[in-house]
């Protein structure tokens, strides 16, 4: 194969390069210098001093100097010399002229330099150069244009002023006169020096014109360079791996980042990638201000303005080198995300970098996961939400409970391989880890909490663990034989009809009703209360069954005082408040959902009542801020959701633990009396809950103080544990007795 060499330059083409760059940047700059005689030649016209005569012969010899030096440059550059002679013609008899002018008592002034101008001006204009390439320059280029006439106007209105106002004795020299023009275009105006005669104040009126205008332009011109800088910044691509990148921009966004930030406070050096189509800037100082933990953080964020539809967007994030890529919208519809997923697809189809999204619709799910393959894990957040909060509702605490498993702070869940304990049975292995829960095991691509204690944990099983972190999983095989006897289970209570109150409607509602149809036993009654035109399309309320009866109520506005007094508030067992998000703000809607969720407080403590209240809402910071008021339970929708995604983007096998987890037909977690467990105010240890658990057939985690609103998760066996009549134990069970 023949290799093509590129060819070098020839002398003679390298020269006139040279020429043609001199064409382009010297001669505007000698042109420049000829323009300086105009103020030259004022002072000269006028009665200068000894000063202002040297710095006219001065100015005269540089000019001169500079015209010299180009055109012996160009001589010396160009190959026809005869003809660069012939185009220099004028310039070489100047040249000669001023030394031979200045023989004798003659001394340089400005008038050569003016003739020398005006030769250069002819010039321009007989070749149509001036007019074009000067209107050209100020569309393209005026900072050039400006580079010439700010300092030519400086330098003229200075040399006026001082001609009109020596005989006034206000300005007493060149240099007096060029300050008050420096200060007069800038429009400070000092003061100090000032014109008296008519003539210097019409100079004044035009250099304050010129002034304004040219800094004007100045100022636009730079407020263009930094917005295209910022432009620029926006889209530039990025040289990064092992980064996590995040799709998109939503609320979701700081949650995600903040729980990122604890997961990789382990590493020293981690990066977040945020693609979003608001300004990147904004993105930025928006993450900073919301996630206060980035400020003492080994996590970096960057944000990229760009459309995450768009495969150059994307290609610029590098998603194929992403240790995981999540996929957020601010809208409800599973477009968006979709046409993300396919834009990921195209960018790195043959990555295997673990993509996580969140899509409403089942079958578009199963879709995208048949066609993209299986590094795509896809929750569906309705879904979620909806079994979330139906178990919730059941008994006080579990809110807390599940946005604690949901975080990287504290104890989470993890899918481990534990070869110590093959052979064992689930029930024995329990006891091999005194520090963590051992809850479940991931068995051919699914997941079983809650399984039979005679399960024996065979080789490639993972088990499903509850841990601070990975590095606290400890084996002790002996612990199995100091296990506590199991105590002799109690009586399981009858089960009775429950009276489920729901105020309020939004797209998890339908789902809800049906969640909690499957949870409540035989002869149960669901009462729905929400206003028709604040629930939109969130859909309709899902008709009972033959042994769960629903009933439906029109409830306008905050006015709920005569619709409670008529449900007989007196009779509920457990109640929920869901956020409105049809046609309000998210302010107004957790605003209403607050005030109902008082209303309804009050009503129950006049009634005796001590029913379990669960509210949605969507900004956390209003739970915090209502917490001690209402003396309920809050379950954050799109907090939980982004918690779900983050987990599932460090850790993507936990997506079949949460469907296990929250799926009806499994075991879910509960908080059930202590009384069930340890007598009341009895000292005991955490290990004999997990026994007499585990003889229920059941597994504890945690215990709540029901005074304090306190909830332990995964504490040490040996954890010295005292409980009363109103606290409960956390456990995963089949059902709610």
């Amino acid at each position: 194969m023949t290799q093509v060499r590129p060819v070098a330059a020839s002398p003679r083409a390298e020269r006139l390069e040279a020429l043609s760059w001199m064409d382009r940047w010297v001669d505007p700059t000698l042109l420049f210098l000829a323009a300086t005689s105009v103020p030259i030649l004022i002072i000269q016209t006028g009665t200068p001093t000894a000063g202002d005569e040297d710095l006219i012969i001065a100015s005269a010899w540089v000019i001169w100097a500079a015209f010299t030096l180009n055109l012996v440059v160009r001589l010396a550059l160009n190959p026809d010399r005869r003809a660069e002679l012939r185009r220099s013609a004028p310039d070489l008899i100047l040249v000669i002229g001023q030394p031979l002018w200045t023989i004798g008592d003659r001394k340089a002034g400005a008038g050569i330099a003016f003739i020398r101008l005006l030769v250069a001006l002819i010039r321009m204009l007989r070749r149509g150069r001036l007019l074009r390439r000067t209107g050209q320059k100020l569309r393209t280029e005026p900072m050039r244009i400006l580079a010439f006439v700010v300092p030519f106007v400086w330098l003229t209105s200075a040399a006026l002023l001082y001609r009109f106002e020596l005989d006034d004795e206000t300005v007493t020299s060149y240099w007096d006169a060029l300050w008050w023009s420096a200060v007069t275009m800038a429009t400070v105006g000092y003061g100090d020096i000032f014109p008296v005669s008519l003539e210097g104040r019409v100079v004044a009126i035009a250099t304050m014109i010129v002034g304004i205008g040219m800094f004007s332009v100045i100022t636009a011109k730079l407020a263009e360079v930094l917005f295209v800088q910022r432009n620029t910044a926006n889209r530039r691509e990025l040289l990064v791996q092992d980064h996590t990148l995040i799709v998109g921009w939503s609320p979701k966004v700081f949650t995600l980042i903040e729980e990122l930030v604890l997961a990789n406070a382990s590493e020293e050096s981690a990066l977040v990638v945020v693609l979003g189509t608001e300004d990147s800037f904004v993105m930025q100082d928006m993450i900073e201000a919301e996630v206060q933990s980035l400020r003492h953080a080994t996590t970096r964020v960057v944000t990229r303005t760009g459309d995450p539809r768009s495969l150059p967007d994307l290609a610029r994030c590098h998603p194929e080198s992403a240790r995981s890529v999540i996929v957020v919208t601010d809208d409800e519809s599973d477009a968006a995300v979709v046409r993300a997923l396919l834009a990921l697809q195209a960018v790195a189809p043959d990555a295997d970098t673990p993509v996580i999204a969140e899509l409403d619709d089942p079958a578009t799910a199963e879709a995208i996961r048949r066609g993209l393959g299986p590094r795509f894990t896809l929750i569906d957040p309705t879904t979620f939400l909806a079994r979330t909060a139906a178990q919730a509702c059941q008994s006080p605490g579990i809110a807390a409970a599940y946005d604690t498993l949901l975080q990287f702070a504290g104890a989470e869940i993890y899918v481990l391989e534990v070869p110590d304990v093959v052979g064992r049975t689930f029930a024995e292995a329990q006891w091999c880890f005194p520090d963590v829960c051992l809850i479940g095991v991931h068995r051919d691509g699914t997941a079983r909490l809650n399984p039979p204690g005679d399960l024996v944990i065979d080789t490639g099983d993972r088990l499903v663990l509850l841990a601070e972190d990975d590095s606290a999983v400890h084996v002790d095989l002996d612990a199995v034989a100091a296990a506590p006897p199991p105590p002799v289970p109690s009586p399981a209570p009858s089960t009775r009809p429950r009276s489920v109150l729901v105020l309020g409607w939004s797209r998890i509602g339908p789902l809800v009703v049906t969640e909690l149809t499957a949870y409540l036993p035989p002869g149960s009654r669901i009462t729905v209360a929400y206003d028709p035109e604040l629930a939109g399309a969130a859909g309709p309320v899902p008709p009972g069954t033959g042994d769960i009866a629903v009933v439906t109520r029109a409830a306008h506005g905050h006015a709920y005082s005569s619709l409670l007094d008529e449900l007989g508030t007196d009779t509920v067992d457990q109640a929920m408040v869901l956020c409105y998000r049809q046609g309000i703000s998210p302010d107004e809607a957790d605003a209403r959902a607050l005030t109902t969720t008082l209303h309804l407080r009050s009503h129950l403590r006049a009634t005796g009542r001590d029913a379990t209240i669960l509210t949605e809402l969507l900004d956390e910071r209003d739970a915090a801020l209502a917490e001690a008021a209402t003396a309920g339970d809050f379950i954050l929708s799109d907090r939980l959701v982004s918690l779900l995604l983050a987990q599932l983007s460090e850790t993507p096998m936990l997506a079949t633990v949460f469907d296990d987890l929250l799926d009806p037909a499994g075991s879910e977690l509960y908080a059930k009396h202590a009384t069930r467990y340890v007598g009341a105010d009895q000292p005991t240890t955490f290990a004999a809950l997990v026994a007499a658990a585990q003889a229920r057939g059941e597994i504890a985690v945690g215990f709540r103080h029901g005074d304090r609103g306190q909830t332990t998760i995964n504490p040490p066996k040996a954890m010295p544990v005292t409980l009363g009549p109103g606290d409960q134990v956390l456990v995963f069970a089949a059902d709610a007795t």
